[in-house]
């Protein structure tokens, strides 16, 4: 159920115009536009970064966004690999 939420919270982000004053939102946006326009490594990109400097952010939502993705992508897919291995931090 929480994997529909955040793709239902990424569809919102790729629609709706983030609040220029918030560098959180305007990742997301990004983030969201770039899967949209199916550019998956900008997205890992932003989603972890924004994993990384903003885990209060949305109830975390780079780490559930990329979670998410990852279980898209299926396990061995190797940007499943390399980004579930940036985000743990090796």
């Amino acid at each position: 159920l929480w994997l529909e939420a955040v793709r239902l919270e990424l569809i919102t982000a790729a629609e709706a115009t983030p609040d220029a004053s918030d560098p959180n939102a305007v990742r997301l946006h990004e983030a969201a536009r770039a899967l949209v326009q199916d550019r998956m490594e900008s997205a890992l990109d932003l989603l972890l970064g924004l994993a990384q400097d903003a885990p209060d952010f949305r109830d975390d939502i780079g780490r559930r966004a990329l979670i998410t993705l990852f279980n898209m992508l299926g396990p061995e897919h190797e940007l499943t690999r390399r980004y579930r291995a940036k985000l743990a931090g090796r």
